[in-house]
C-alpha cells in the first residue's frame, strides 16, 4: 500500500490580533473550532474562504471576505 512522503518543513504562527494583521490576505482551508474566528473577521485584511467557516461574519467584513 503505497504512502505519501512529504517533508514540507512548516512553522505555526501565534494567532494574535498582531500576527493576522500583518498578512495581506489569509485562506481558510480548515474550518477548525480551535480558530478564533471572531478576531479572525475583526483583524484580518482580506479573508479567502474555502470552508465556510466566516459565513456568520460575512456582514461584518464586507468586501474584505472573498467565499470561494
Amino acid at each position: 500500500f503505497p504512502t505519501r512522503d512529504h517533508c514540507l518543513d512548516l512553522t505555526g504562527v501565534p494567532c494574535t490580533p498582531e500576527s493576522i494583521r500583518s498578512y495581506d490576505a489569509l485562506i481558510v482551508s480548515t474550518a477548525h473550532a480551535a480558530f478564533p474566528w471572531d478576531m479572525i473577521a475583526k483583524e484580518a485584511k482580506f479573508v479567502v474562504d474555502t470552508r465556510g467557516a466566516m459565513a456568520r461574519y460575512a456582514a461584518q467584513m464586507g468586501e474584505r471576505l472573498f467565499r470561494a
